[in-house]
């Protein structure tokens, strides 16, 4: 049995979601300490016992990330992110685990190679920034490196990384594979119907235009 912290990000759903898959399966054989923040936090505490930490959030406006506003809000609360982020420092002194798993949930990353832990990172973000991609729109260089800036920030270092992606896109990087999105067992279960229903995932709220655009499709 392996000793496990698994650490997830709280910026939106799909982390959380995603993890809840792969933390099912390991606690059949591993005993597994959870940390997560905001939305993460409370969906999974549905689920697992789990430590609350903060993070670091996403300012949106006219649906857009607004780097500015991010930048600064996240300034103002690193301290309070900082405090509660130092619970991983006991659990990791208290838990000694022998892993660290990350949904890029950045504060657990910066621990587990503090403390020479092997981590392991599962998420999507790293598509960009670990596999091939051709025929990228020109004029994005200064949008590109700073994702992939941010990206890099957030996961120092990991021993290995599963990228989650639709699309078949291979790794370039070593320690990286592209992997098939992970699903619940509730949407194995389910059989497609087409009711003409259409499913839309929005995560902010600042995008004033999406509903008088639905509302004008006409079906």
């Amino acid at each position: 049995m392996v000793r496990i912290l698994y650490g997830v990000a709280g910026e939106g759903m799909g982390h959380a979601v995603r993890s809840r898959v792969v933390i099912e399966h390991l606690q059949k054989y591993h005993e597994v300490r959870i940390v997560a923040a905001s939305k993460a936090y409370h969906y999974l505490s549905s689920h697992f016992p789990v430590d609350e930490i903060d993070y670091f959030k996403i300012i949106y406006k006219n649906n857009r990330a607004a780097n500015a506003l991010t930048a600064l809000n996240n300034a103002i609360r690193f301290p309070l992110i900082l405090s509660k982020g130092w619970k991983i420092q006991r659990i990791i002194k208290d838990f000694d685990p022998d892993i660290i798993i990350t949904d890029f949930e950045p504060l657990v990353a910066y621990f587990g190679v503090a403390h020479g832990i092997p981590v392991i990172s599962i998420d999507n973000q790293h598509i960009i920034t670990d596999a091939l991609h051709d025929g990228i729109a020109k004029g994005f260089g200064i949008e590109e490196a700073l994702t992939k800036a941010v990206i890099h920030s957030f996961i120092i270092k990991a021993d290995r990384r599963f990228i989650t992606s639709y699309y078949g896109l291979k790794a370039q990087k070593k320690g990286s594979v592209v992997i098939s999105p992970l699903l619940r067992k509730e949407i194995f279960s389910l059989k497609p119907k087409d009711k003409g229903h259409i499913l839309v995932y929005q995560t902010s709220t600042s995008n004033a235009s999406l509903l008088p655009a639905l509302r004008g499709i006409d079906r």
